[in-house]
């Protein structure tokens, strides 16, 4: 004659089943890890700049809350840097500045393990003043800047790609203003010419949708928020904020 069962026994092993099957009985795993590293450069010269503060921002910084960061280093000799964050998969913004150059800001999404950042140029004051004579700008007060860059993914070659507009929502400041061949502005440009990049002077504070017209090849977003056909940012008055997509072409082109 079989035993009955245990009732209290029966109910616990149903309990540990379940448990074994419901994410809410496991232990919580420790937040995956990330890190970024990169180079910040001077824009004029493209050497590394020594001592340039990166600072990672889960929350939109302003002027006033650089120094609430989550996560701060200073650049070496060579204007190489790296952060180690405590979580992977975070929408944040990356600021880097240094004494006597512009503030530059980019939208990033970490992903797991290290992450390479592109180059971050920074200028001066009078050239970012020399870019609003070239374009026959007058600059506006507490305004930002942004930059965008189109790389053929090609390191070190000067060439990335042409034949791209760009057009902002909502419709703010002045521009764009695409860069010719000799990177500097093209008055009489209407796309991206060889050099891939261009400018908009004159941004209120605020987010925007940078959209990209005439992509061919599949492109990846390298600095913002969102896909290569429509990439958000944050402006910041007195920052310059940097957009860059990359459309490698196919090997064997």
């Amino acid at each position: 004659m079989k035993e009955p069962l245990n009732s209290h026994m029966y109910s616990a092993s149903i309990a540990v089943m379940l448990c074994i099957s419901i994410a809410a009985c496991q232990s919580d795993s420790p937040p995956e890890p990330a890190s970024l590293d990169g180079l910040v450069t001077d824009f004029v010269s493209n050497a590394g700049l020594e001592g340039a503060t990166l600072c990672w921002h889960i929350e939109a910084p302003t002027p006033t809350s650089l120094d609430a960061a989550s996560s701060c280093v200073v650049t070496d000799n060579q204007g190489a840097y790296r952060i180690d964050l405590m979580e992977a998969n975070q929408n944040g913004w990356l600021t880097a500045r240094r004494q006597g150059y512009v503030t530059g800001i980019a939208n990033l999404r970490t992903g797991s393990g290290l992450q390479t950042v592109p180059p971050l140029s920074l200028t001066t004051p009078t050239l970012f003043e020399l870019q609003g004579q070239l374009t026959n700008t007058e600059a506006v007060g507490d305004t930002g800047s942004l930059v965008f860059s189109v790389s053929n993914g090609i390191p070190k070659d000067k060439k990335n790609v042409p034949n791209i507009q760009v057009s902002l929502t909502p419709k703010a400041g002045d521009g764009p203003f695409y860069l010719g061949s000799n990177s500097l502005p093209d008055l009489s440009a209407s796309k991206t010419s060889i050099n891939g990049g261009g400018l908009i002077l004159n941004l209120p504070n605020g987010s925007y949708e940078l959209r990209h017209d005439g992509l061919i090849e599949p492109c990846d977003v390298l600095l913002g928020h969102g896909t290569a056909q429509t990439v958000r940012a944050q402006v910041v008055p007195g920052w310059v904020t940097f957009v860059r997509i990359e459309c490698p072409a196919p090997s064997g082109r």
